[in-house]
């Protein structure tokens, strides 16, 4: 349903209560020092709410949703009112977290402990529980186990939103050797895996091959990235509010699976602390 006016949207969350404000507050656990310009995905850290498990059977795919544990407890299902993004604090007390750009994004699938050496895993997919046409749907690669002393690459043949198999993705690489925990792979700087020309979404993904090899494994992530936020000086919060700047109150779905990746701006030490809320209203 949505707000059909600003008068709706503050009936809503005043008078019907339809509002939820979720305090986070989350610690790295990379294990040693990352660098500048790295990209991390959040969702292993500890703290609140708690680290999200990423390792699992290699390759065998879950659904991932509101009820797993370390997702953003966003609450019970609103249908058939929708849910939607109203506003984002972030601040870190850390000073080589900063300047850093966070993405809040909804995490959809898992692909666990997936090797980085020798005969890749064999990949199990499974159905997507939102987007289920895959449209908008990116891929992210973390480290859920620190690598060895080299950057492998994975090249990964994927279903398009259209449902087209044997999609072949560019290669994704570690960004450095020995990369930490919850480093994210990188294409040509990007987080996401760079899809084929003219897709714009990955519905399941079937298979990879491994270059440069290395001890160690990674997990695919599939997401549905809703809103960035940037983050310039240490203690010093910022705010995105999303009713007035574009894009104005992304949805979010019932049942997502609501974390977040950031790109920081020093050699994130382990123990670096991002902290903030994330606003809430449906109608």
């Amino acid at each position: 349903m949505g707000f059909s006016s600003i008068d709706d949207l503050v009936n809503e969350i005043s008078n019907n209560g339809k509002f939820l404000k979720i305090p986070f507050q989350k610690t790295s656990n990379n294990g040693v020092a990352s660098a500048a310009g790295r990209w991390h995905e959040a969702l292993q850290w500890s703290g609140l709410p708690g680290p999200v498990t990423l390792t699992g059977t290699p390759g065998t795919a879950s659904a991932l949703s509101s009820t797993t544990a370390g997702a953003l407890p966003i609450g019970a299902n609103v249908s058939p009112d929708t849910r939607h993004l109203l506003n984002a604090l972030m601040l870190s007390p850390t000073a080589t977290a900063v300047p850093a750009t966070f993405i809040l994004a909804d995490f959809l699938a898992l692909y666990p402990s997936l090797a980085v050496t020798g005969t890749p895993s064999t990949l199990t997919p499974v159905a997507l529980p939102r987007y289920t046409t895959g449209d908008g749907v990116l891929g992210v690669v973390t480290v859920a186990a620190a690598l060895g002393a080299a950057s492998p690459a994975l090249t990964f043949t994927y279903t398009n939103q259209a449902g087209t198999a044997g999609r072949v993705a560019a290669a994704h690489t570690a960004p450095a050797a020995s990369a930490p925990l919850s480093t994210l792979f990188l294409t040509d700087g990007s987080p996401f895996i760079r899809l084929a020309a003219g897709d714009t979404g990955i519905r399941s993904v079937q298979s990879y091959t491994i270059a440069a090899g290395t001890t160690g494994s990674a997990s695919l992530l599939l997401c549905r990235p809703l809103a960035t936020i940037p983050l310039l000086a240490i203690n010093t919060a910022s705010e995105r509010d999303f009713l007035y700047q574009l894009p104005s109150l992304p949805r979010v779905e019932d049942g997502a699976c609501l974390g977040w990746m950031v790109q920081v701006g020093g050699a994130l030490v382990t123990g670096g602390l991002m902290q903030g809320t994330v606003d809430l209203g449906w109608g």
